[in-house]
């Protein structure tokens, strides 16, 4: 039955993670007679602990992994029909993207995520279809942040919310000029900050003091080379800092209006038992 209401749906597929375990259907590498374990979460502690010991079964990692990618697709793509099926495709906006990416050894011999700013990290999926808007079929190269998708949801919609974010119904609509990205990763063995204003990307480790300068357009690899890793230039770290706090005061400046929903004790559990909450 088709809603009378505006309605909203947040639906948080947890493939492609860890424990990466073969879904039926979406195992991509060699076939193999009996049951493996190589992605399970204790496999892959020996992994981490013991890099090189193991180093032959991250081929079969990265398989697991493109399967978890084939497997949510395949479900993205029920979701879709059935809003099809409903009547409801067009006149619904779908957004789609991701929290991060996983390592799986690209940089530093690093298999998870969590603490530093490569590509593979940090560049993930951003697709959106908004019925109305005037940019269709079109792909933006310019890169943007994820932020922005709260700022043009809240916008779009004039939800109750004030905020000094970026929006990125500019993008949707072709008017918005290309803008400086700027990211930070805090963990308990370092603090690293990034700033991309394309195609030049830094990094910078707060606890060495030292930066890595790429152009991701001749190095999208991110590939580290003699004299990537330096001292970086005064006026590189200062635009550094400009741009953090800027992207400081947007998350400073959301302001919800009127009384929130509250989520109900089977959602806070839910969400504790992702991690998201203690």
């Amino acid at each position: 039955e088709r809603p009378e209401e505006p309605w909203f749906l947040f639906a948080l597929y947890i493939d492609p993670h860890d424990p990466y375990l073969p879904h039926e259907d979406f195992w991509f590498g060699p076939p193999r007679e009996e049951e493996f374990h190589e992605g399970s979460r204790e496999h892959l502690a020996r992994m981490d602990v013991s890099n090189q010991k193991y180093r032959a079964d991250r081929k079969t990692i990265r398989d697991l992994y493109d399967g978890g990618i084939a497997y949510v697709d395949s479900r993205l793509g029920e979701l879709f029909r059935t809003l099809d099926d409903e009547g409801l495709a067009d006149d619904t906006v779908v957004m789609i993207t991701s929290d991060h990416g996983e390592g799986l050894w690209d940089h530093l011999e690093h298999r998870a995520h969590g603490q530093f700013l490569y590509e593979e990290l940090v560049r993930v999926p951003l697709m959106v279809r908004w019925p109305g808007r005037s940019i269709a079929h079109t792909r933006v190269a310019d890169p943007v942040q994820a932020f922005g998708l709260f700022g043009a949801l809240a916008d779009g919609f004039d939800l109750p919310v004030r905020h000094q974010a970026p929006s990125l119904l500019s993008y949707l609509d072709g008017t918005a000029p290309q803008e400086k990205i700027f990211m930070e990763n805090v963990s308990e063995r370092a603090a690293f900050r990034a700033w991309v204003d394309w195609p030049r990307k830094l990094i910078f480790n707060d606890t060495t003091g030292r930066g890595e300068k790429y152009n991701l357009e001749r190095n999208p690899g991110e590939e580290i080379r003699p004299r990537t890793r330096r001292k970086l230039p005064t006026e590189f770290l200062t635009a550094m800092d400009s741009v953090s706090a800027v992207n400081a005061e947007w998350r400073a400046g959301v302001e919800f209006v009127g009384e929130m929903p509250q989520p109900s004790e089977e959602e806070i559990e839910a969400l504790r038992a992702l991690g998201y909450i203690e």
